[in-house]
């Protein structure tokens, strides 16, 4: 059966050391992208709206209610509401492993009513133990991610590399692995 737990413990037996993985980032995966998101928003509404008998001119006030009613109860952010998954990035003193954390349910809907992330597998394992530079480590970790997009069930999805992009190339990758036993 396989688990997940977010760190593992440092056990010596018989002169061997299991390495601590450490925790370096999550990224996370979306349904679709923010301009996709919004689009559906913005019809979604349209419709509503023109489902409603009379017009804006016609009633301002009953029109803008229902327009802010509406824009409360139906439209939320995407960045904290479409994520259907996550990718965590561990290290090691040996190599950088990317985890997915993916949604249980069958269909992936718009607005669930809840979600629930189950471990789906190890995606890679990058073996940065002779490489050169932070930037090469960073280089090597971005094609791994740029990869990830021929997997069946990610083909069609958002992976935000955002956060990647703006604090990879800062980050001190090769002190990031270094471990004292």
């Amino acid at each position: 059966m396989a688990f997940y737990t977010d760190c593992i413990i440092i056990v010596r037996i018989c002169g061997i050391i299991v390495l601590i993985e450490k925790h370096i980032l999550d990224i996370p995966i979306y349904r679709c992208n923010r301009e996709n998101f919004y689009a559906a928003d913005k019809a979604a509404k349209e419709k509503f709206l023109s489902d409603i008998p009379g017009s804006g001119e016609e009633f301002p006030n009953s029109y803008r209610r229902i327009d802010n009613q509406y824009e409360a109860l139906f439209c939320f952010p995407w960045v904290f509401n479409d994520i259907i998954g996550w990718i965590r990035l561990k290290g090691t003193r040996l190599s950088i492993n990317a985890d997915l954390f993916f949604v249980t349910s069958r269909r992936i809907r718009r607005r669930p009513k809840s979600k629930t992330f189950k471990f789906r597998g190890e995606l890679f394992k990058l073996n940065v133990q002779f490489a050169e530079s932070n930037y090469d480590i960073f280089n090597q970790v971005l094609e791994e991610l740029k990869e990830l997009y021929e997997i069946k069930y990610l083909k069609k999805r958002f992976i935000d590399l955002e956060v990647f992009y703006n604090i990879g190339p800062h980050l001190d990758w090769i002190a990031l692995m270094k471990r004292k036993d």
